[in-house]
């Protein structure tokens, strides 16, 4: 059995579990201390039967954040991060958002409203906690300001009530 052999089973092997970009493959590889031209050879092979194909892994990752109610920012760097060019992430955002249009705005106050679902009342420490969680959840600051905007409508509501 050759080197190229075991790189490309150990690839293998290590993509069975889940989809992942080329990057975290070349790094798995690399650390079991595979040659950089064996590490080349399994990854274009890889590549060529579609085992590893950052843009399909990036589109796939961008569903499965909206679904967990992530923004843009962070599914941004979060992709970066497991090595997809930034290129990619940006062609595959708009492809996403042009095949599935989604309003970040409306996801954002979804996620509020599930906060804010026990909360007898809408106070400065609420809304705090709101917009940590938004922010962390990388919504820009627009939108973040804007569900601010909505949850003190919420406020003068309930007070009417």
């Amino acid at each position: 059995m050759n080197s190229k052999a075991n790189a490309y089973e150990c690839a293998s092997k290590y993509l069975s579990t889940r989809i992942r970009t080329e990057a975290e493959v070349r790094k798995k590889l690399l650390e079991k201390g595979y040659k950089e031209n064996e590490i080349e050879n399994a990854i274009d092979e890889l590549k060529m039967l579609r085992y590893i194909d950052d843009y399909q892994y990036s589109l796939s990752f961008i569903e499965y954040s909206i679904g967990k109610s992530r923004g843009a920012i962070r599914i941004k760097t979060e992709l970066i991060e497991k090595g997809v060019t930034e290129q990619i992430v940006d062609e595959t955002l708009d492809e996403y958002k042009e095949e599935n249009p989604y309003d970040e705005f409306d996801l954002a106050i979804e996620y509020a409203e599930s906060i804010c679902t026990d909360c007898r009342m809408i106070d400065e420490k609420l809304v705090s906690k709101i917009s940590r969680s938004l922010n962390n959840r990388g919504f820009n600051t627009d939108t973040i300001y804007k569900v601010v905007g909505e949850i003190y409508k919420w406020k003068n509501t309930k007070e009417l009530n």
